[in-house]
């Protein structure tokens, strides 16, 4: 019978050691994919904030929504908002609050570039939209949204005074409606035409 080599008590301690570096290193690969991923697998976005206000300090806002500015104010957050063509009009008051928070604040998760001069290529020398708030302070933030990334469905964008350029959610956007659809009689109506179409028929 052949003699079968006994391994020596420092090979072994080496195996075992070697396979405790395996596994330390496998608990740490899974740590960091736990880490930067959510449940269903998908890598977690970092967010860089662009600016960040109190809405409720918001007393103006105007965007450019296809062509058409529209600008609203307030004295303070207590009192309504106005729209400033027909200060008469009664307005979805919800609604533009809702805008107004949106408007509060800016974030990305990508910037892609720390200067502006390379802003014609992403659309911003002639912005899809444009919007301006004004703070009880005086402070001016406006964004301006130029082109629209097919493949990610984000818009890039940049910030008066501030030099880089960034993505922004495709819904920053869409959060900003025609004057229409935040008037208070147009909303009734929607509303009372979906009311009726869910009445079952006699």
């Amino acid at each position: 019978m052949e003699n079968k080599k006994k391994i020596s008590p420092a090979v072994r301690i080496l195996l075992l050691l070697l396979v405790l570096i395996v596994l330390i290193g496998a608990y740490a690969g899974v740590k960091h994919y736990s880490s930067t991923h959510d449940d269903d697998g998908s890598a977690d976005e970092k967010t860089t904030e662009i600016y960040k206000v109190d809405a409720d300090k918001i007393t103006q806002m105007s965007y450019t929504l296809d062509g058409v500015t529209y600008t609203f104010g307030r004295e303070n957050n207590k009192s309504d908002w106005k729209y400033s063509e027909d200060p008469s009009l009664a307005l979805d008051q919800d609604s533009i609050d809702n805008m107004a928070s949106t408007a509060a604040s800016v974030s990305t998760s990508q910037v892609v570039s720390e200067d502006l001069d390379s802003s014609a290529d992403y659309g911003l020398d002639s912005p899809s939209f444009t919007l301006t708030i004004t703070l009880k302070d005086g402070t001016v933030k406006t964004v301006k949204v130029g082109q629209l990334n097919s493949v990610t469905s984000k818009y890039y964008a940049c910030v008066e005074g501030d030099s880089r350029i960034f993505t922004l959610e495709s819904d920053f956007v869409s959060s900003f409606a025609s004057i229409d659809s935040l008037s208070s009689n147009f909303v009734s109506q929607m509303l009372d035409s979906s009311a009726d179409e869910e009445e079952p028929s006699a």
